[in-house]
């Protein structure tokens, strides 16, 4: 099955401008194509076969990596970020193509593992008037910096200012039935129909 050198070039440059390549080396399959024969339809059938098994081995592998690398709380979201292989069919001389595709949009922080420290702890001052009641402070006590510091290995720590965002907790449900109660961060908007929205992590750079 011959190959066209420079088509096959000038298609991977295309793809190398958008993309992480695999590759297998086509000159060795070749190769073993020329001593063990066969027709074109058994040798296309036979990369097919070869091609599903290697795309779904590296998407395992990538499944993996992807868990270790932003550890998302959820095992679902791994399957949804990291989208089963899709095959691309080439025509003439061209073999066909796998793709494993990742979703790398930002995740909530609440869909991270990790630790979330800082924000506004107990009183904001011990002043009081004569009958024990709060007195207005002399000067605003600046809120802490809020802190996440995830569990995957490729996320680097993120704060925000105490003014700019604050830490919310909330009850969560397993699959168990257990409640348990987490954290997570909302971020204040200036403008925009919602005061705040909750904090994400970009992983683009990341991974």
């Amino acid at each position: 099955m011959a190959v066209r050198e420079h088509e096959r070039s000038s298609a991977r440059q295309r793809r190398l401008a958008r993309n992480l390549v695999v590759d297998i080396d086509e000159d060795e399959v070749l190769s073993i194509i020329a001593k063990l024969g066969g027709s074109k339809s058994q040798i296309r059938k036979a990369w097919g076969v070869a091609l599903k098994r290697a795309a779904s081995a590296l998407r395992m592998k990538a499944m993996a990596e992807f868990k270790k690398q932003v550890a998302p709380r959820s095992q679902k979201m791994i399957g949804r970020r990291v989208l089963r292989d899709i095959v691309i069919r080439r025509n003439g001389d061209e073999f066909d193509e796998a793709k494993v595709w990742f979703g790398l949009n930002a995740i909530k922080v609440r869909d991270l593992r990790g630790r979330i420290s800082g924000g506004r702890r107990g009183e904001r001052h011990q002043l009081r008037d004569e009958l024990g009641r709060f007195a207005p402070a002399t000067r605003r006590r600046q809120a802490r910096e809020i802190r996440f510091k995830p569990a995957g290995e490729a996320i680097p720590v993120t704060t925000w200012s105490g003014e700019e965002a604050f830490i919310n907790e909330f009850e969560s449900e397993n699959r168990r039935g257990r409640i348990s109660r987490r954290k997570t961060v909302l971020v204040r908007q200036a403008s925009g129909r919602r005061r705040v929205r909750e904090a994400e992590i970009d992983i683009y750079e990341a991974m």
